[in-house]
This record gives C-alpha cells, structure tokens and sequence, in this order.
C-alpha cells in the first residue's frame, strides 16, 4: 500500500503575491528581481513523517522534479518568504568580542534555505562559500550559516575574515556556529532597509528537529518565461508517494 503525502499546496505568482506592497513600493531596491518567480506554500503533516527524513524524502527530491521541468531555470526552498513577513530572530554574538551593552538587543533574522534558493533570488555570494549537504550534514557538531552584508556591518569589526568567525551560541565550543559565506542583502519587508540575517541549510536540520523547523515551507521557482505557465507542471509533481511507516520505525 501507498500513503499519500499530505500536504497544503497554494500557488501564487510573486508577482501577484506583491503587487499590494511593491506598487506601492515600486522603485524600493528589494535585493532580488522578482519578474518570472513562482512561489509554492507547502506544508506537511508532521503525524506522516514520523520516524522520516522530510528534507531526504520530500523536499529534496521535489526540489529537483522541479528544477528540471521544462522553462525551469532553478528552484529551491526557504522557511519564511522575503518580503511577506519577517523571520525569526534572536540574539547573537560573535565568539571574542566584549560583551554588549545588557539594554542593546542584538539580533538577527533566521531562514532555513535549500541549496538551490540562492540561484532562483539570484543572490550574490561576496565572501566565502555556498552552503552544500556534502560539507554541510545534519552530523555536524558546530551548526554553519550565510550571513548577509547587513549582519556583517552590524557585528563582524572591520579587518575581521567574516569567514572565520563563530556565534559563541553553544555551551561548548565545539557547538559554536560557523559562518562559511557572505551574501548580498535582500529585504526581508518592504517597509524597512534589508536585516541582519543568518541562512541555515535546511539539510543540517536533524530529522527529529524538522517536524518543529520545516513542516511548512515555501517552494521558489525562477522561470524563463510567464511563471503562470509553470503552475500545471509543478502541482503535478508536487504530489508525492511514500511508503507506510513500519511498526518498527523510530525518530532519528
């Protein structure tokens, strides 16, 4: 037997999922062109992949279905969309720099991203390296990140290697996370200047964290032409089978 995958689809064109705000906005500098994107709202039941992988058993292979669909130029994911809300945000600081001032929060914005989402907003990397599954797995004791310009000017000091720094966020050292890349900035509202931000890859994300982390995500497609043409094509291969869990099947 085969369960299908439950899932919540709604497609929306961005350039119809910001028109409200960016006419409004229209000359904004938004980081990114958002001419010939589609974006795909998804969410999974957390109850159907218990004991499961979603990145290795859903979202990875869906991602390259989509890459590869005709008129497709690149697809990837991210937790929160830019532009449609703000993301979580916490305190961070960078492991040897004083402490600072206890009424000053110092925060920044975090999204879960998959490899191909850089390509489809077509943003920059600046610095360092992209994030990858094959340096970047879900084993790793120190977490890694992307972090924008605008998180670099806010906590990295001048005539510091962004690039070898750590956020001093574990109770060992060995936990610290590692900032690998720079990006350019995009802004996470339209209402204000682009937000220090960290990009974690979803892929590092234990599979016993992802009910809480990934249920719901939002799927990017960069098309070459009208992306309403698209629309067909990625629902049919939105929808995927996966086997029953077994009796025996525990979390990892």
């Amino acid at each position: 037997m085969v369960t299908q995958v439950a899932l919540t689809l709604v497609l929306l064109v961005v350039s119809g999922l910001l028109m409200r705000v960016v006419t409004r906005y229209f000359h904004a500098d938004l980081g990114f062109d958002p001419e010939h994107i589609l974006a795909v709202k998804i969410g999974l039941s957390p109850a159907r992949y218990q004991g499961r992988n979603m990145v290795f058993e859903f979202y990875r292979p869906l991602e390259e279905r989509v890459a590869h669909l005709p008129g497709v130029q690149a697809a990837g994911f991210i937790s929160i969309l830019p532009i449609e809300s703000w993301g979580d945000n916490s305190d961070v600081h960078i492991a040897g720099q004083p402490p600072y001032p206890k009424n000053k929060e110092m925060l920044a914005e975090s999204r879960m991203i998959s490899p191909g989402y850089l390509d489809v907003m077509g943003i920059a990397l600046h610095r360092g390296r992209r994030l990858s599954p094959a340096l970047d797995p879900s084993d790793n004791k120190a977490g890694t990140v992307l972090v924008n310009d605008a998180f670099v000017s806010k906590f990295i000091p001048a005539g510091l290697d962004p690039t070898a720094q750590r956020c001093d966020d574990g109770p060992k050292q060995e936990e610290w996370t590692r900032i690998v890349g720079v990006t350019g900035n995009i802004r996470q509202t339209i209402y204000e200047p682009p937000l220090a931000e960290r990009d974690w890859l979803m892929d590092e994300i234990p599979a016993k964290d992802q009910a809480d982390n990934l249920a719901t995500m939002t799927l990017l497609v960069r098309t070459k032409g009208d992306p309403k043409q698209a629309i067909s094509a990625v629902r049919s291969v939105s929808t995927i089978s996966i086997p029953p869990c077994r009796s025996t099947s525990r979390g990892r």
